[in-house]
């Protein structure tokens, strides 16, 4: 499993950007790489295996007059939670996190790293022992076998070896089955072949409905999670993963940073009566926060801990909205993946 089709050669993003430039390309090239009209959160630059500049995707390399990487195959995460950082390393910034279940495109390897593309899009490094390739028709298998996910909690999940398992919401969950009509718990399959049982209330069977009015409740799922940088799940999340992740649950497509969600949807007024319960609000220039828009003049957001916020307790925040966007069908989820269904 060694797709060595380029390299990283150390250091981390400049100056803290979400763009995955390798550093040593030296700053003028950097500087004038980042201006190109590529979004580098959802693109890499830097050196193939012979030590010549290219980029992924093929659009990125266009444009910026370098070779394109050949990406590897599809990977399959199959720990229960894994981080993605900024670069090859335990000690670089926590940039997102897959849960299992999620695919990724692998882009290159470096020793026991892949730089890889999340279903986001977002580009990152990986530790290689937390995904597997996908086998050639094995994303179909899985999606027929896929009967539920688990519900916005942290869950225990007893395999049959005896030893527990601490599953996030959105693990997507093959072949439930029931124990007896009157059990409280279920029969389930991971990603990985482990089977083993979990409390029935914790496994969602049907998709929600895509629709705006599932956001705000689904929002609500996650009050007093802990606010961590980078983090996607009920263990910690951060504004836009938060937001992204609750989106994604109820059938709509958001990329994974605020300044990226900024620009989805449809505009809507910064006036407060043009605004509805699932607006998405965001704030400062450039945007560094989002929040949802609960009704009733209130938020919800991820800011030391989710939480819903009635306006006059985060004042000097409302001073600073810059704008609001609400989804539509043109935002909602065009294909399903194995952590969420389409309705």
């Amino acid at each position: 499993m060694d797709w060595v089709t380029g390299h990283w050669s150390g250091g981390n993003r400049i100056e803290g950007a979400s763009t995955v430039i390798d550093p040593s390309l030296g700053y003028s090239l950097r500087e004038k790489m980042a201006a190109l009209a590529v979004d580098w959160r959802n693109a890499y630059l830097g050196f193939n295996a012979q030590g010549k500049p290219c980029a992924w995707p093929e659009s990125a390399a266009e444009l910026a007059g370098v070779s394109a990487i050949v990406a590897g195959p599809e990977l399959l995460v199959h720990t229960p939670l894994e981080a993605l950082r900024e670069a090859p390393s335990h000690h670089a910034q926590l940039l997102s996190e897959v849960r299992m279940g999620e695919i990724l495109q692998h882009i290159l390897t470096h020793g026991d790293w892949f730089l890889v593309a999340s279903e986001d899009g977002y580009v990152s490094w990986l530790r290689s022992w937390s995904c597997r390739p996908l086998a050639p028709g094995e994303r179909d298998d899985l999606l027929s076998g896929r009967t539920g996910l688990i519900k916005p909690s942290l869950t225990s999940f007893k395999t049959e070896q005896g030893y527990p398992l601490a599953l996030v919401g959105g693990t997507p969950l093959l072949r439930v089955e029931e124990l007896a009509s009157d059990s409280p718990e279920l029969s389930a399959e991971l990603v990985d072949g482990t089977r083993g049982t979990l409390a029935r209330a914790v496994v969602r069977a049907e998709p929600l409905s895509p629709e705006i009015s599932c956001l705000v409740p689904e929002a609500r799922q996650y009050l007093g999670a802990p606010y961590r940088w980078g983090g996607k799940s009920a263990l910690g999340v951060d504004c836009s993963g938060y937001v992204q992740l609750v989106a994604h649950t109820c059938g709509y497509f958001l990329p994974r940073d605020a300044v990226q969600q900024a620009r989805c949807g449809k505009a809507v007024s910064v006036r407060l009566d043009a605004w509805e319960p699932g607006d998405l609000v965001f704030f400062h220039e450039p945007v560094d926060h989002v929040a949802f828009y609960a009704g009733e003049g209130a938020i919800l957001h991820a800011r030391g801990r989710v939480q819903e916020q009635e306006f006059e307790l985060v004042d000097e925040l409302m001073q600073s909205v810059v704008g609001v966007r609400r989804l539509d069908v043109t935002d909602r989820l065009t294909h399903e993946s194995l952590w969420s269904w389409i309705a």
